[in-house]
């Protein structure tokens, strides 16, 4: 396995219209730790964007989870903000990664971008075996 095969990096990344939400999605294909999550909004947003990813685990129909632990409010805003999360949220082929992003100005449209770092050195057995080697290497 290359290291192309071993890490993808996945780009949401659109602009949210007045007054409207945007969903964007991927489905996980092989087994994986989600390693990070960057937000980005651009500047002008003026904290009128919310952004928030989420996994689905378990495919389509399954609740969403957030990706990130909020504390306060219930999304990422912003204007001209980069946020960098660092995590470690197993997924396997069939579950969904995704982004809802609500803009809540009524005049204007605004960019965003997350970008997620799928690691598949070892997928959802990495973990345990990160473990194992700190405990018993």
């Amino acid at each position: 396995m290359d290291n192309t095969d071993k890490r993808d990096n996945l780009r949401f990344a659109t602009g949210v219209g007045p007054d409207s939400s945007e969903v964007l999605t991927y489905q996980v294909e092989r087994p994986a730790t989600v390693e990070g999550v960057d937000v980005r909004i651009y500047r002008g947003a003026e904290l009128d964007l919310q952004v928030r990813p989420f996994g689905r685990f378990g495919g389509d129909d399954a609740p969403k989870t957030p990706l990130i632990t909020f504390v306060g409010k219930e999304f990422v805003d912003g204007d001209g903000d980069f946020f960098t999360f660092t995590l470690s949220e197993v997924v396997t082929p069939g579950d969904v990664i995704g982004v809802e992003v609500t803009n809540q100005s009524t005049e204007y449209s605004y960019d965003f971008s997350v970008d997620v770092d799928l690691e598949h050195e070892g997928g959802a057995t990495r973990s345990a075996t990160s473990l194992l080697g700190s405990v018993f290497g």
